[in-house]
This record gives C-alpha cells, structure tokens and sequence, in this order.
C-alpha cells in the first residue's frame, strides 16, 4: 500500500542507527576520538538527517503532510541563522576591518614605550575567558539534553501514534479503512491533526536544536542570541500540545489538560513581562518631599506586586539569589548542582509520563466489531480508546488525572530553569523544589493507580508511597536539628572564646 513510504522509512532508519552505532564507537575509543573529530561530526550530522527522513516517511500516509513536516525543518533553520546573523552583525565591524584594527593596535604597541595598561583598558582577563566558556559549555549541555528529551519522545510518539493503527483493510462505511492507517484519524479526525502538528513541530525544532548545537562555530552566538533557546521553548510547548490532544477523547479531559498548558504559558508570559517592566523607570521627580532628598525613578511594577513577588526570586534567608551566586563561587557551583539535578528529574518524569498518557495501562480497542457498554452506560467505546476506560473508570480517571498533573509539573519545572539557566534570571530554587515534589507525587498517584486492577494491591503501592513520604519528612526533620545544633555550638565556642580573650586582655592590663 505504502511500498515507497515503507523503503524511504526503512533506509533513512537504518542509517541513523548505523551512523549512532559509529558515534558511540568513535566516542568510546580514545585514539579515533583525537583522530576522527570531522569523522565524529559528519556521523552525527548524518544521524539526524537520517532520522528525520525517517520521521518524514513514517508518520506521514500522504505528500502535503510530507511538505509540511520538511517545511517544518527548514523555518526552524533559516530562524536561527537568521537570528545568529542579525545578532552577530549588530554594532559589529566586519571582518576586514577588525583585522586592520587589530594590526593597528600591534604597530602602536610596538612604536610606544612599555607603559602599565590603565584601568579598563587592553584585553579581558583570561579567567574571565575562561568562565565565559564555561558558562557557555553549560548552557549548550542544558539544551542538548532538553533537545535530545524532546526529539525521543516526539520520534517514537510520531511513528506510534496514539490509538495504534487499523491491521486489515475494510471498504464498508461512509470511509474506507486502510490497514497501517492511525486509528484515530478515522473517529478523531481534528483531534489528530492536532496531535500530528504539535508532535512534528516539536521533533522538528529539537533536531535542529540539536544540529546548532553539534556546530562549534554556531552555537555560541546562538545561545547569545537566545535563538536556541527559543526554539527549544517552541519544542516544549509543541510536547504539551500534542499531549493534550493525544492523550484525551472526551471534551471534559481536553479542557482539563488545556487548562493546565494554558496555565503555564499564562505563567511564563507574565514572568517574562514582569522581569521585562519591573527594570523600567518611571521618569524621575523633579523634587522630593522634604528639601535635599532624592527622589529616585520608580519602578513600573506596582510597589504590592514587588511585595508579593519577591519571595519567587529570592533566596530563603532574603538575600536575593543573583547578588549571592555572583559574589560567591561557591554558591554559585552549588546551584549549578541543584539545578542539574532538578533537570534530570523534570526530563525523567517527562519522558515517562508522555509515553504513558498516549498509551495508557490496558491498551486501546482495536476496531469496532464488539461493541462494549461502558459501565458509565452514556460512552459507547469506539477504535482508539481507552480500554481501562470502559472496564474500570474510576481508576483510570485517577491515573489520567494524576499522570496529566505530573507531565505538565515537571514541563513547569524544564521551562523556569531554561529560563534561569539562559537568561540568568528567573524563580527561585525553592519554587523549582516544590514543582518537583508535585511532580513526583502525581508520577506515584499515576503508577498507583494504572498498574493495579484490584483495591488490595492499589492499598499496598499507597502505603509504600506513604512510607516513602514519611522516611523523607522524618529525614528532614533530622537533618534541620542537626544544622540548628551544630549552630548553637559553634555559637557557644565563639562564646568561649570571646571570654578567653576576654581574660587575657584584662591580665595584660594587670
């Protein structure tokens, strides 16, 4: 039916897996690592191309779908050149002339005496060269492992897509059924598109995120430039879309996780609005209300709003968190940790419950010759849904719900750390800390509720969850009276210790 379609998928899979098997290969052994860099880079370069030509070919039954989805992946490039271009030639000399002008700068400093360069003036330190790359490098890290995240689930979903496919091919009805055709197109035909649309615009800004990034010339200006970033924003957002009208058939559940993606989007356009406002003045006054005083411009923010927002950029103790990690490397480091951490808890909770809301526990119907009466008695089962739907609502309802809450948490949790990570702003640790949690506790609720059929073994996973709560609320418990004696005695030897100088001081007097 699809014999073309079929070898075009088969031949772009195989070389993506066979130029993979070689990047491990070449990154496993240290002599072809030193020798084979060009080699290493055409691989990969070579693997992505291969797997999208395979996503083009497999998830797609007909050529406009083709175009689009190749479309798709040459809007995402010509952005971010486009973006790194602009951003490189802004207030920037071209190349010729900043070679004169270095050779300029040489001659001068050959004629002239050698005199101490002045304050700001000469070259920037190598240290700061150095943390400038290494800020770099990490960025580049965070946004290949989103990109990777992405381009995962989004492939797989792509080619497997919710709902499965028809496996014989019937003329009967108003349409023809195709075997290897998406169940769900037939019953929910806008409901897949949707799907379809949100998915391949997310693989499709993820492999070219990933393609920038491989590139050693390209990736520092396009992080600077945040056309990466973006794109990557675009990726995630397409992942929440494609989940939202994937994982659901009823209106009532679509609305439900809708809300929630609106919800995020809300929430990360008023953060970047209030970061954006807050730093614009109001024009000064021209006099203050007492003679001799100041009368600073004020900000654009509401002086409540600042109150209320405060505690989300702030650190625990009240110090905010920016001043801290400039002043002091070691917090810096250490947040870098933390925030490495909570990354890979929102990619792994990601990745596992998107799989898991677009194909639930118990599988779907695969066609309509049987007919099912919900226990509901109002839904009528059709190809493409939820089996545990029909068999056992309830629990399905407490797997979607908990499962949904989860995914959408922990795209909260990848969304604010770009946003901290890139632009060096953004919510507080703490905030992150509390996402997670939420996160983790839906992931629990989801796997206790979709793994059991029965009331005796859905009571033994929530009890091994409340254990689990417990040993770390006692663990914290423990772990904040430790701090809190360790201050007291060090407080109590400072104390010793101003009495001893105390003593000696009065004894030399004596």
């Amino acid at each position: 039916m699809h014999l073309k379609r079929y070898k075009a998928f088969y031949h772009c899979n195989t070389a993506a897996f066979v130029a993979s098997v070689v990047v491990i290969i070449i990154v496993q052994n240290k002599h072809l690592n030193t020798l084979g860099h060009a080699a290493l880079k055409m691989a990969m370069i070579l693997d992505l191309f291969g797997l999208m030509g395979a996503y083009v070919a497999g998830s797609c039954r007909d050529n406009a779908t083709n175009i689009y989805v190749s479309a798709l992946a040459v809007v995402f490039f010509v952005y971010i050149i486009a973006k790194v271009v602009a951003y490189a030639s802004q207030g920037r000399e071209s190349c010729p002339t900043r070679w004169v002008q270095r050779m300029r700068d040489k001659l001068i400093e050959h004629l002239t005496p050698n005199e101490p360069p002045r304050q700001g003036e000469g070259e920037p330190p190598l240290d700061e060269e150095k943390g400038e790359q290494k800020k770099l490098e990490r960025k580049r890290k965070f946004l290949l492992q989103l990109a990777i995240l992405a381009a995962t689930v989004t492939y797989q979903t792509g080619l497997n897509p919710p709902g499965g496919f028809w496996s014989e091919t019937e003329s009967k009805g108003e349409r023809p059924l195709t075997a290897g055709d998406p169940v769900l197109l037939d019953h929910y035909g806008s409901r897949y598109e949707v799907f379809f649309y949100c998915n391949a615009t997310g693989f499709m800004a993820s492999v070219a995120v990933i393609l920038l990034l491989v590139n050693q010339r390209l990736y520092k200006q396009g992080i600077r430039s945040k056309a990466l970033k973006v794109c990557v924003m675009v990726g995630l957002l397409g992942l929440m879309g494609a989940y939202a009208a994937g994982s659901c058939r009823l209106l009532r559940t679509s609305i439900y996780v809708f809300a929630l993606v609106a919800a995020v989007v809300a929430f990360l356009v008023l953060q970047i609005l209030f970061f954006r406002c807050g730093r614009r003045k109001l024009p000064e006054q021209p006099h203050g209300e007492n003679e001799g005083d100041e009368v600073p411009g004020q900000s654009w923010v509401p002086e409540c709003l600042q109150r209320w927002l405060k505690p989300l950029s702030s650190a625990p103790d009240g110090k905010n968190e920016g001043d801290e990690v400039s002043s002091q490397p070691k917090r810096r480091r250490q947040d870098y940790e933390k925030s490495k951490s909570l990354m890979l808890l929102g990619i792994l909770a990601a990745s596992v419950t998107y799989q898991a809301g677009l194909a639930p526990p118990g599988g779907t119907w695969g066609d309509d010759d049987d007919v099912v009466v919900s226990p509901s008695a109002a839904y009528i089962s059709h190809a493409g849904n939820p089996i545990l739907l029909d068999t056992n609502t309830k629990r399905y309802q407490a797997f979607f719900y908990c499962n949904a809450t989860s995914f959408v948490a922990s795209i909260v949790v990848i969304l604010l750390l770009l946003q901290r990570n890139v632009s060096k702003r953004g919510a507080s640790l703490q905030a992150m800390h509390t996402a997670v949690v939420l996160d983790l506790l839906g992931l629990l609720g989801a796997y206790a509720a979709g793994s059991c059929r029965y009331l005796e073994t859905s009571a033994y996973v929530i009890a091994l969850v409340a254990m689990v709560v417990v040993f770390i609320t006692i663990h914290v418990l423990l772990s904040i009276g430790r701090r809190a004696w360790e201050g007291q005695e060090g407080h109590g030897v400072e104390d010793n210790d101003d009495d001893r100088s105390d003593q000696t001081v009065s004894a030399t007097r004596l």
